[in-house]
């Protein structure tokens, strides 16, 4: 099993399991695309935006980060989840986790395609500060207000992927080029999509094998990374993959063994 994450068990998810530079790619987005930049400890988007398909693409200027969307009920606010969380109250019932993206590769993006409903929502991020204290406690939220109709439906993926108690299982082989990979949580408990890409010259074996603070170089690279999504719930995302070895992973879970090697081929 992959030793790297051992230490570092969040509630949501990690910061960057290290960087490296890689060419960006932007394959085409479904539905309407919500822009979201990301840095210590802010994030831009829209105050209103429409209902129904939505993609949202999140850059990180600096840091490590992730843009996971809530809806909140009707008269609560992002002040009231602070308050939620101080008295110890990390998911009160009137916030309704959806999931979003983070953590892409350096001067890259990341995404997540969901259909929204009219309502009032959240962005935030939650990644624990080298000082223990959430990017969210820092001011790294924004608000959002979604109207009009929100009837639409996931488009058709290249893939689903079903996470379970603590397996990803994929439904067919992924293909070198632009892919939209749907992201189902069938499990019990929230869990994330952690995907990075093995350098070349290096294999699948040996990212499983490394854990910071080993004296040999990173062997792979981030990728992208879904994020927040609750049992039931799903999201898709559009990636542009090249042929090689990946590793695919939940890091809250990855001491039940929740973490694959997945070949790409051309």
């Amino acid at each position: 099993m992959r030793r790297r994450a051992l230490s570092m068990l969040p509630l949501l998810a990690l910061g960057s399991l290290g960087r490296h530079a890689r060419r960006p790619v932007a394959p085409p987005l479904p539905g309407h695309v919500v822009d979201v930049i990301a840095g210590d400890f802010y994030l831009q988007a829209p105050d209103t935006i429409p209902a129904g398909l939505t993609t949202f693409r999140v850059r990180v200027r600096q840091g490590d980060h992730f843009a996971m969307l809530l809806r909140l009920d009707p008269g609560h606010t992002a002040g009231d989840l602070l308050r939620a969380r101080q008295e110890g109250h990390a998911r009160p019932s009137w916030a309704h986790f959806v999931g979003g993206p983070g953590f892409p590769a350096p001067g890259g993006t990341a995404n997540a395609t969901m259909v929204l409903a009219p309502g009032e929502y959240l962005l935030m991020c939650d990644v624990a500060a080298h000082d223990g204290v959430r990017h969210i406690e820092k001011g790294m939220y924004h608000s959002l207000v979604v109207r009009g109709e929100g009837n639409a439906s996931l488009p058709r993926a290249d893939a689903v992927v079903r996470m379970r108690d603590h397996v990803f299982a994929f439904s067919g082989p992924i293909r070198a080029g632009p892919r939209a990979l749907r992201v189902v949580n069938e499990g019990s408990v929230m869990h994330e999509f952690r995907l990075v890409h093995v350098l070349p010259g290096h294999t699948g074996k040996e990212s499983l094998a490394w854990k910071p603070g080993d004296k040999t170089p990173r062997p792979d690279e981030d990728v992208m990374a879904l994020v927040g999504i609750m049992p039931g719930g799903e999201l898709m995302t559009t990636i542009e993959f090249t042929a090689g070895e990946y590793v695919v992973l939940c890091v809250p879970e990855i001491v039940h063994g929740m973490i694959r090697v997945v070949r790409v081929d051309n």
